[in-house]
């Protein structure tokens, strides 16, 4: 089953919804889609046509040229490049459309697979996983052993369990994910590799080895482990045992690039029509910062083929290459998880029509990219984009459709039918529907709202199947999946006439967790966690009833000779102060509306700006003591059930709004989100 990087959730899904929270959701999916690989659809594309094709030259360049050209038209794209692999050698490398489309005097510049870079992001993990497992042939790390002996500065943990290199490689060493710093504009200094890993660390908020959740960081902090043990800089290191040794002699790690690189690197587009944005400082920069032609990428899948190009030496041993390439963690670290995708050693293993995939794709805030490796017959195929197209998951189509395709022409197998349901698939069914949460998370920041909105839901159909809107066709509808298998430990959903499938972790007859990508998975949502929207729906909606009452109140009363005269000034002021308190309620939604949309824009957010939005989301809750101060003079005063039931409620609409703030993080004092 391929599960390449999902496009941001489309908003429009999320019906139902006021218009204030999907201002809020829209930019924080673009902030969880900017960064490498974030939840959302997963991306069913058209049917390929069942032809054998021939990997020649020939046949690839035909094939490709039937797809890529028409696919960056539909999505709006300015241009890609694409690579593939086998035998040892690159068969073919393509460029398609413009790496700039040009401006004023500036002509439009083609793309060249052999000179034009491209920015390849999480591809970059990939470098790291390959350094990491150099030191372990040398002796000089262990995959398993604990990484504080390793370090030179104390490990921030919530658990007792060692963290070890296997588990920061694979993504489950527990830690949350950090945007901040991740996309930096262009000018920006590049972090200092040490200090991006050591100071301010992330919350460890799972236990090591048990729960798949993507973070930079932890790809990071392995490459600083190599840098301790290896006595040079990072960068200098990939650049020596890596990139060199594989000849991806056109391909850097340098933030900025050096002025001959620069003018080779492809411009990166929003959309087509607009500006191309500036040079993206990535940190920290072992996770994403690589630059890299179509050529050199092929280089690099041939060396992790363990099939160099000419006299390049081996990265790898073909052991290492074995490890890389295999289930980095088993059944009793995993749990019924293990029955689903996992992740090897730096790699995505994935399965399309029974065809075994080693993966990993890469974003930055414009360029999308994808590499997959089929180990067993010696391919593979890259393909990198430098825009983000008409539609969210336009990228997300267009590579899922070229590494999909490219397993059916040229790997074909039988298709298999879809196992019978099990006899408890209705049963089940019912018992995993629900809300859940996506193991890729920041819990110690006020993005933790991103967690509260983006909640997925298990449906049961009623007739033993379930959905998810995070699994759909290219035309947004969800797929249909059965039970196939149940155990004490697992249950194993696959989709009905397709190969997808989903294992669930079972504690106690009781859904744990769903396995539905290697390095993201679902969580149950707790009680809290869903009631934050429909509480903040009551406050807000409360909020605004009040607030539209107040003006009409004082037009009814001038209208009928009625004034507030006999109410003390205490009394009117208490009033006043508790409207005011209401008021904040949508101008604190309007700040966190500001500043997502800006951190989704990549564009840097000033802490000053942040706590001045926290301050007014403190003031409902500061508004309660005149509210509850406007309840007691309403009481005393006789001011009937109805007066006293409003006031209540006000009381309440203020508690409920401070209650989902608390909840959401938006009054976290770490600024580091």
């Amino acid at each position: 089953m391929i599960d390449f990087r999902p496009a941001p959730t489309r908003p429009g899904r999320r019906a139902g919804l006021p218009a204030v929270l999907l201002a809020v959701l829209i930019p924080l999916l673009a902030l969880a889609g900017c960064s490498l690989p974030a939840m959302g659809p997963r991306i069913t594309p058209p049917t390929a046509p069942n032809v054998k094709g021939d990997l020649t030259r020939a046949d690839v360049d035909d094939w490709l040229d039937g797809l890529v050209p028409t696919a960056l038209q539909r999505e709006a794209l300015p241009g890609a490049v694409v690579t593939v692999v086998a035998d040892g050698k690159i068969v073919t490398e393509r460029g398609f459309g413009a790496a700039d489309l040009g401006e004023g005097d500036r002509p439009p510049v083609l793309v060249d697979p052999a000179r034009t870079l491209f920015r390849v992001g999480s591809v970059s993990k990939l470098v790291t996983a390959t350094a990491v497992m150099q030191q372990v042939q040398a002796g000089k790390l262990d995959l398993d052993a604990d990484i504080q002996g390793y370090l030179d500065f104390e490990l921030r943990k919530t658990f007792d369990e060692p963290v070890t290199l296997r588990h920061l490689l694979s993504h489950s060493a527990g830690y949350e994910d950090r945007n901040r710093g991740v996309i930096l504009p262009e000018g920006t200094p590049e972090p200092d590799l040490r200090t991006e890993v050591s100071v301010d660390q992330p919350e460890q908020i799972y236990r090591p080895g048990t729960v798949p959740a993507y973070s930079n960081w932890s790809n990071s902090l392995a490459a600083y482990i190599v840098q301790r043990v290896a006595g040079m800089p990072y960068a200098d290191y990939a650049r020596a045992q890596v990139l060199d040794r594989a000849g991806m002699t056109e391909s850097t790690f340098a933030q900025p690039l050096p002025a001959a690189d620069a003018s080779r690197l492809a411009r990166g587009y929003r959309s087509i029509g607009t500006p191309p944005i500036g040079f993206e400082v990535l940190g920290p920069a072992p996770a994403g910062a690589l630059s890299a032609t179509g050529h050199d990428l092929g280089l690099f899948m041939l060396s992790l083929l363990g099939r160099p190009a000419g006299d390049a030496p081996a990265l790898l041993r073909p052991e290492s290459l074995q490890t890389m390439q295999q289930p980095a963690l088993g059944p009793e670290s995993l749990g019924g998880l293990a029955g689903a995708d996992q992740m090897g050693v730096g790699f995505f293993l994935l399965e399309h029509r029974g065809q075994q995939i080693a993966a990993h794709g890469g974003d930055t805030g414009v360029f999308h990219s994808q590499l997959a490796l089929l180990p067993e017959h010696g391919t593979g195929i890259f393909v990198s984009v430098n825009g983000n197209g008409r539609a969210p998951d336009g990228t997300a189509t267009l590579r899922t459709t070229l590494v999909e395709q490219f397993v059916e022409r040229y790997h074909p197998s039988a298709a298999q039918p879809t196992p019978p349901a099990t006899a408890s698939s209705a049963e089940h069914a019912a018992r995993a529907a629900g809300a859940y949460l996506i193991s890729r998370r920041s819990d110690s920041s006020f993005l933790r709202l991103s967690t509260a909105i983006q909640q997925l839901r298990v449906t049961d159909n009623g007739d033993g199947t379930i959905s998810l809107p995070a699994l759909a066709t290219s035309g947004g509808h969800p797929l249909r999946l059965q039970e196939i298998e149940a155990t004490d430990e697992l249950w194993l959903w696959q989709e009905i006439g397709g190969d997808r499938r989903l294992a669930m972790d079972i504690d106690n007859g009781q859904v744990a967790a769903i396995g539905m990508d290697p390095a993201h998975v679902l969580l149950p949502a707790a009680p809290a966690w869903r009631a934050v929207l429909p509480v903040v729906i009551f406050a807000v909606g409360w909020a605004a009833l009040i607030l539209i009452a107040w003006p009409i109140g004082a037009i009814v009363r001038r209208r009928h000779g009625v004034d507030l005269g006999s109410w003390s000034a205490a009394r009117r002021r208490l009033r006043t102060l508790t409207h005011l308190g209401l008021l904040t309620i949508p101008l604190a939604l309007l700040g966190w509306f500001t500043v997502t949309t800006l951190i989704g824009l990549t564009l840097p957010v000033a802490d000053g700006v942040i706590r001045a939005v926290q301050v007014i989301t403190v003031l409902p809750v500061l508004a309660l003591v005149p509210a509850v101060g406007q309840v007691i003079g309403t009481i005393r005063h006789r001011g009937g059930v109805f007066g006293t039931i409003a006031n209540l409620l006000i009381v309440l609409a203020l508690l409920a709004f401070g209650w989902a703030a608390w909840q959401a993080g938006l009054y976290s004092l770490d600024l580091t989100y």
